[in-house]
């Protein structure tokens, strides 16, 4: 219902209490969600999302025991806990508190939600760890906690069956990766970037990933031979991380669906066009590799002419490296390129007049 409503959401809504679907999405309602909602015996779907609404999230909405889709995100002012009575709600597929101001632990209330799909809890102040229940959800096919302030370890065994996205990125999460985090067959989407998350990664096995981003924890030992089989990525991000071992870059040419690739700030990458590998990316359109210790053939030293190759590029961030010489006219292959970092590096000579064209 988009009617250009103002204020409390009027309280004749509940009174239809055949009501099925309530959608109140942009519209300007303000004030708390009144526990007369509970009113609703029929209700199914429930939108109040990208509203001001404010308060707590009363408990009466677990008396809604047909809801199937419940979203209340994008409400910045609601704030206090999830209600535990949350696991009443049996029917639940969709749930989205995304977005919000709410905080403390997130309850363990999952066991009893079997039938959930999707979940966003991303962008609240959730603390402490995620609950046990939530890792048996075997329908579970979208989990997203990011943004928040989430710690502990990953469990070691899980029931989920179809997840295709796992996105806790921005928490304080550490301890190893779990296998099953890195052999889901069915997982199109894995973001793990800014935790705390140490040790080694042996082997990656979904093979269906298509965004993977591990940036920004606490790996170490060797970037795993398997990455080069993820033939459906699009975007990989691996940056900063203690890899003790030297990778070639152009085996990620291997990888010609990428379209985004940052490996900034590595210990050991060797950039080398000496092998037989299709050096083209014919795809890529951000490459990130400030900050590096790179060894080989192209970044310390002259600006190697195989980026000269990489005619989709539109933003190339070669920041921090010991780059020397002079730039060379060869980037003007680069007509796309929109944003250049060549800073803190050792480079002499003029600025050629084609990168004028579109930077």
């Amino acid at each position: 219902m988009e009617c250009g409503f103002e204020g409390p959401i009027p309280s004749s809504f509940f009174n239809l209490t055949h009501l099925a679907s309530l959608i109140l999405r942009v519209n300007a309602f303000n004030g708390s969600i009144p526990s007369s909602i509970s009113n609703l015996q029929h209700l199914t779907h429930l939108d109040l999302s990208g509203k001001e609404l404010s308060g707590s999230i009363p408990s009466s909405l677990s008396n809604l025991h047909g809801l199937v889709y419940l979203d209340l995100s994008g409400n910045i002012e609601l704030s206090g806990l999830i209600p535990s009575s949350f696991s009443n709600l049996h029917h639940l597929v969709y749930l989205d508190l995304s977005s919000s101001n709410l905080s403390g632990q997130i309850p363990n209330m999952f066991d009893r939600l079997t039938n959930l799909k999707t979940l966003f809890l991303w962008g609240n102040n959730f603390e402490g760890k995620l609950p046990s229940s939530l890792f048996t959800l075997t329908q579970l096919s979208v989990l997203d906690c990011s943004e928040n302030k989430i710690e502990g370890s990953l469990p070691d065994k899980v029931a989920f069956s179809n997840l295709t996205h796992l996105i806790l990125h921005d928490n304080l999460l550490n301890g190893t990766i779990p296998w099953w985090v890195l052999s889901f067959k069915s997982l199109r989407s894995l973001d793990l970037s800014n935790n705390r998350f140490t040790g080694h990664i042996n082997e990656i096995t979904s093979y269906s990933l298509e965004y993977l981003d591990l940036c920004n924890n606490k790996l170490q030992g060797n970037v795993p031979e398997s990455i080069f089989d993820l033939v459906n990525l699009s975007n990989l991000c691996l940056s900063q991380h203690n890899w003790n071992d030297t990778v070639h870059f152009s085996l990620f040419s291997k990888l010609q669906k990428l379209s985004h690739l940052s490996l900034s700030g590595c210990n050991s990458l060797a950039l080398g066009s000496e092998t037989s590998v299709n050096y083209t990316f014919s795809n890529l359109q951000a490459l990130q590799l400030r900050s590096n210790n790179i060894i080989g053939c192209g970044i310390q030293g002259p600006i190697s002419s195989s980026f000269s190759n990489l005619t989709y590029l539109t933003s190339l961030n070669l920041m921090g490296n010991q780059l020397n010489s002079s730039i060379p006219s060869s980037l003007l292959n680069l007509q796309r390129l929109t944003h250049l970092d060549l800073s803190m590096n050792e480079l002499s000579g003029q600025i050629p007049n084609v990168l004028s064209y579109n930077l």
